[in-house]
């Protein structure tokens, strides 16, 4: 126990030293903002949610979003509850949510892997490294419920952290390290298949010289990786640094909320295509592994342009057609994936 004095139920922090019931405290108020952040997103996404349940052809993809959904929404509520309300079993509770973790964290990774594996389509030593890697994230994300000490504070039934294990931290660095390793597979195999060479660093970076539909993935790819990337180095940073332990995890939830805020935008948006073709059009892209290596085009007809070309084993079909009637001039664009 923390503290044997008699307690003030109302208020448990006043058992604690001045300086850790502050920090508890800080933690608490950013468990319930990103709570609330969390919360916003998903009410504010949930007719793009209700869209999908009609849109998705593949039905794991979409089970798999809404488990990673749900996994974070519960992992990220239930440490709000642990945070201000009487538990009481400060350990059997601690594992019970953190068990959440790798439901969270490994559906947001799944999301992504998915991703990978559609662009290296055919290439089942590649695909076999990133199920590997996938695995392994899982595996270390089951280390999180078993890698932190709680106690309850004084004779309360509210808990606080007393300790972070240091082999917790691998949980947070190999997720950093796969989503490293499938940002730069997915935009190698982008970049290898643009139109044209970029044309300095700028155009290589925003993937000017790629197609409509590969910058589409390309930039979603750069907007994941780097909010992912920011979370998880800070994530890193504060877990081996020599500070409280409430401060330790204090940004564990804002990763978490982070990573599969983005990983479920860029599923809804690639299922979706809210933005990727121009307003009067509409466009539908097709990738078909092959062996051969030509080049051809397809003939075109009014009010309709065709492109087929077939490079390094991937068959790439796109056919876009533009509508010029009235009832489509202020109209919204879709993509069918």
């Amino acid at each position: 126990m923390l503290d044997n004095a008699a307690p003030n139920p109302a208020i448990p922090f006043e058992l604690l030293p001045p300086s850790i019931a502050l920090q508890a405290q800080v933690a608490s108020y950013v468990y319930a903002a990103t709570a609330g952040i969390l919360l916003w997103d998903v009410l504010a996404n949930i007719l793009a949610d209700w869209q999908l349940f009609h849109t998705a052809k593949n039905k794991l993809h979409l089970a798999t979003y809404m488990i990673s959904r749900i996994g974070t929404m519960t992992f990220i509520l239930g440490h709000v509850i642990y945070a201000t309300y009487p538990v009481g079993n400060c350990k059997t509770g601690r594992i019970a949510i953190d068990s959440f973790y790798p439901i969270g964290i490994s559906g947001s990774c799944l999301l992504f892997f998915f991703r990978a594996r559609a662009v290296y389509n055919g290439h089942n030593n590649v695909n076999i490294c990133f199920t590997i890697l996938w695995v392994t994230v899982f595996s270390t994300c089951l280390l999180i419920p078993f890698g932190t000490i709680s106690e309850n504070i004084g004779p309360t039934l509210y808990c606080t952290i007393t300790k972070i294990k240091p082999f917790a931290g691998i949980a947070v660095i190999v997720p950093a390290v796969y989503d490293t390793v499938i940002f730069l597979a997915v935009s190698y195999k982008l970049m290898s298949h643009s139109f044209a060479d970029p044309q300095g660093l700028q155009e290589r970076i925003w993937g000017k010289n790629l197609p409509a539909y590969s910058r589409a993935v390309f930039r979603d790819g750069q907007r994941y990786y780097l909010m992912t990337v920011l979370g998880n180095m800070a994530m890193i940073s504060l877990m081996y640094a020599p500070i409280n332990p409430a401060y330790q995890t204090i940004f564990t939830l804002p990763n978490v909320m982070l990573t599969n805020i983005m990983a479920c935008y860029v599923y809804r948006h690639t299922v979706l295509g809210s933005t990727i073709c121009e307003p009067t059009c509409s466009m539908d892209a097709y990738i078909i592994p092959t062996q051969k290596n030509a080049l051809g085009n397809a003939l075109a007809t009014p009010g309709t342009t065709g492109t087929s070309a077939i490079m390094d084993g991937i068959f790439v079909e796109m056919t876009q057609e533009v509508h010029v009637d009235e009832e489509t001039k202020s109209g919204g664009s879709f993509l069918s994936v």
